[in-house]
């Protein structure tokens, strides 16, 4: 569980359910994803209180599908990743930097209607193999 100073383990389940035409009908795989989730605890309260949302959910984005884009629009001095996946129905984009064996959240925001739009059928067909 991640902790109020913004550092902490979640481990996160994602099964995988097969198509229908495959030989082993009704078996189902899984991945175990550990991942240790940083923040600054300042950023992570201001981002609930004006957009309600917490970066330690980050972990329930990271457990789906994503679509990773390198965030090279600056030079930041440091790799950068927006990731656009689902929360609980709702698409968002997180911006994120690995730090060692952790990813430490920048920002984190609903997507708007743009980007719903440019990323929401591509994030459908990864999600269900289409395409």
């Amino acid at each position: 569980m991640t902790d109020r100073d913004g550092v902490g383990e979640v481990a996160a389940t994602r099964f995988i359910v097969p198509p229908q035409n495959l030989l082993l009908p009704g078996f189902y795989g899984g991945t175990i994803i550990l991942l240790k989730i940083t923040f600054d605890p300042a950023k992570r309260d201001r981002t609930l209180s004006e957009r309600g949302l917490d970066f330690a959910d980050a972990i329930e984005i990271f457990a789906g599908r994503t679509i990773d884009i390198p965030d090279e629009r600056f030079d930041y001095g440091e790799t950068r990743i927006i990731s656009v996946g689902h929360l609980r129905g709702r698409m968002v984009i997180v911006v994120w930097t690995p730090a060692g064996d952790a990813r430490r959240i920048i920002s984190m925001r609903k997507a708007n209607d743009r980007e719903q739009t440019r990323f929401g059928q591509r994030l459908c067909e990864e999600q269900f193999g289409e395409g």
